[in-house]
């Protein structure tokens, strides 16, 4: 008997320990792990695979237009090369934001190059970028 009231009270314990949890959420309710989210904007449809540690973007992310891959993001180290790609599948464009944190707010800016490709894969453009900033532009 008191045996099957401990195994009722430890299944009972454990039911209410799992609907207190968040799903894919750390103790202090930050992100984690693997988050898929699906919107629909002007008539599209977006899949969004994402990854998170302790609420820190990571890994490869992918987002998928009308089921199409549209972008990849690669994070690592505070840096996300970013490529975005053309319906038939070749890269449209290509760069890198960084990542800059303060007591306010967390910020993505642009750096580097931007390149630019038609949909032949031909390069088109090259923006500049400095600290989120537009330097220049050349074709």
């Amino acid at each position: 008997m008191a045996k099957q009231l401990f195994n009722l009270i430890f299944l009972i314990s454990i039911c209410l320990l799992l609907t207190n949890c968040k799903t894919n959420r750390t103790v202090n309710g930050f992100k984690q792990g693997k988050w898929i989210s699906i919107d629909t904007t002007n008539n599209q449809v977006y899949k969004h695979v994402e990854f998170y540690k302790k609420g820190e973007e990571v890994k490869t992310w992918k987002t998928f237009k009308n089921k199409k891959k549209y972008k990849v993001e690669k994070y690592k180290k505070g840096i996300c090369l970013v490529t975005y790609y053309h319906p038939n599948g070749k890269i449209a464009i290509k760069g890198q934001t960084k990542q800059e944190v303060s007591e306010k707010e967390i910020h993505w800016y642009y750096f580097g190059d931007w390149l630019f490709f038609d949909e032949n894969g031909k390069l088109t453009k090259t923006k500049i970028y400095e600290n989120g900033t537009f330097i220049n532009d050349f074709d």
